[in-house]
């Protein structure tokens, strides 16, 4: 076994190698909370949605400061839903106003 993924926790750990055998860039993992962090290359509609908020702020001198976090859900009868969260400005950012 390569040393990297003795590294990694063991009940994690063949969903990681998987995900790296299939070309996913993992950052971090946690077997105890049974979580993987990846890098992704923003492609189609995230792509869309940055870009458009990006030129909207830009355009109305607005400060460009957000996040976008696209989340996919799946359940066990097999439905899937994937949608953005978009959050703008200081006051959704961490140590922002609520």
């Amino acid at each position: 076994m390569n040393e990297f993924y003795r590294e990694i926790e063991e009940p994690i750990r063949d969903i990681v190698r998987t995900l790296r055998d299939n070309g996913v860039n993992t950052t971090c993992s946690c077997g105890h909370d049974i979580y993987v962090e990846a890098d992704i290359i923003p492609d189609g509609m995230l792509q869309t949605i940055h870009r458009t908020l990006f030129n909207y702020l830009a355009e109305s001198k607005k400060e460009i400061k957000y996040s976008i976090t696209i989340t996919l859900e799946q359940d066990i009868a097999g439905l899937s839903r994937c949608f953005a969260c978009i959050k703008i400005g200081d006051k959704h950012q961490k140590g922002g106003s609520p």
